[in-house]
């Protein structure tokens, strides 16, 4: 072997050693190299210094809060504050905003009638959540008090005396609650729950504080009917059909092959006003723009030929001022009579006093006419006006074998034989193919005054003065978030 051949051999072998000790010293290095920028990019020293800061800035944060909060609180109560109505309305419907923010505002105490507004509003435009969810929020409310439990019996019995805190509505009023609740359905075939909403409405119509009456509200009838036709039940259809004749002569059953339903309100509905001596009575008086009684239909396409003269199926003038067909006198009287039982009675015990020679009688007696005269001053007895304004007067009724998926209805309505110029504010389409409903209406819900209508604003700022009825406030506003 020469010196050349061995040199090459021994410098093949250094490099054949030194290479795995390359390759770890290269992972070594880059371990470290690793470690160390590690250590650089967050040190351990730095991270306590930083959760220190942080946290005295949360700490100060919350406390400004709190400040804030209890600074609200001392000038606004429990609300609301600055914005949340504005937050509340900031997704909602243009049109449907100013009945929504009198919602809002009008608290626990106007729920129902605020919620009835909203939700018939909502129907005309369309929007068929906010609707279904207003009149479901507003029927819990009613059932609290008005159901067949004994709960609900209960609950009446505290109610009377509660009469002027929270609406709960005249009779009619919750009835129409139930009914328009009972149209939705309809409109989304659901037709168990309809009957069973046109039902509540019978039921609703038939009880009052000072004891029930029959049931006489005929369109109730013929919906529950016609919701139970659709259902299959044509047992029950037939009986609600009769009822609805009975009650009114113009409402007979369906054609077998009436496949459509036409339900039309016109004018506005009654007037709630005060009467009697002291106001003590509440009254019902006809709206002014209660004008239009009859409603001609045509199909502006052409393809349905007949004209639609919808029948008049109730009279909500009537619903309110008749009972079992005898006229009320006033819904109040009884307590207006207590009242001037009351003064009459502190009057006599004061006058008999000042006639004792008897010190001690004169006195007792004195005092005991003072009490009766506080007595008579503390029995509220002035009629509650507060009203859902955007009801219909008339209800009209239907039905017919069409295609209402073609029908363009252009309307005509009438005083009698002279004609109303008049635009509908509403019309929508629903239900399935074997049973469809047309709902129209001539007067707008939407266009009304957006104020609580006929509310009493003395008790409406003492009522909203109270701790207890500010937190139940509260808590109907946090409700609202399902609208």
């Amino acid at each position: 072997m020469t010196k050349t051949t061995l040199r090459t051999g021994l410098c093949l072998l250094a490099l054949t050693v030194a290479a795995p000790l390359y390759a770890q010293s290269a992972t070594t290095a880059a371990a470290t190299t690793a470690t160390t920028t590690t250590a650089t990019t967050a040190p351990a020293a730095a991270a306590p210094v930083d959760s220190v800061a942080e946290r005295k800035a949360a700490e100060k944060a919350a406390r400004e809060a709190q400040r804030q909060q209890a600074e609200l609180r001392r000038k606004y109560g429990e609300g609301p504050y600055p914005g949340q109505v504005e937050a509340f309305l900031a997704n909602k419907p243009e049109k449907l905003r100013p009945l929504l923010s009198t919602l809002y505002l009008g608290g626990e105490r106007n729920a129902v009638l605020n919620l009835d507004r909203v939700g018939l509003a909502a129907m005309e435009a369309g929007e068929w959540t906010i609707a279904e969810h207003a009149f479901d929020m507003a029927l819990t409310r009613i059932e609290a008090v008005y159901k067949k439990n004994v709960q609900a019996e209960q609950a009446k019995s505290l109610f009377k005396n509660e009469a002027r805190k929270d609406f709960k509505g005249e009779p009619y009023e919750r009835a129409m609650s139930y009914y328009y609740r009972g149209l939705l359905y309809l409109r989304a075939a659901d037709f168990d729950n309809a009957r069973a909403s046109f039902l509540a409405a019978l039921f609703q119509d038939s009880i009052n504080m000072d004891g029930d009456r029959g049931q006489d509200f005929a369109s109730m009838n013929y919906l529950a009917g016609w919701a139970s036709r659709c259902a299959g039940d044509a047992g029950d259809a037939r009986e609600q059909f009769d009822r609805a004749t009975k009650t009114n002569a113009a409402l007979v059953a369906p054609a077998t092959d009436a496949n459509a339903l036409l339900v039309a309100e016109l004018g506005y509905g009654p007037v709630k006003t005060k009467g009697g001596a002291k106001g003590e009575l509440l009254e019902f008086k006809s709206h002014t723009l209660d004008v239009e009684n009859q409603l001609e239909l045509r199909d502006a396409s052409g393809t349905f030929q007949p004209v639609l003269k919808p029948v008049e199926a109730s009279s909500l003038v009537y619903q309110a001022t008749e009972r079992d067909g005898r006229k009320m006198d006033g819904v109040l009287k009884g307590k207006a009579q207590t009242k001037a039982a009351l003064e009459a009675s502190s009057q006599a015990m004061m006058q008999a006093a000042m006639m004792q020679n008897n010190s001690g009688g004169m006195l007792g007696g004195m005092l005991g006419g003072a009490m009766l005269g506080l007595f008579a001053g503390a029995a509220h007895v002035e009629a509650d006006t507060r009203q859902w304004d955007s009801l219909p007067s008339r209800i009209m009724i239907q039905t017919q074998k069409m295609d209402l998926a073609k029908f363009k209805p252009a309307a005509q309505f009438r005083k009698d034989a002279d004609a109303v110029n008049l635009t509908p504010a509403g019309y929508f389409t629903g239900g399935n193919d074997r049973c469809k409903i047309a709902w129209l209406r001539a007067r707008s819900a939407i266009d009304m005054p957006a104020a609580t209508p006929g509310d009493d604003a003395g008790v409406a700022k003492a009522s909203a003065s109270r701790k207890d009825v500010q937190l139940k406030d509260k808590a109907f506003r946090d409700s609202l978030a399902q609208l």
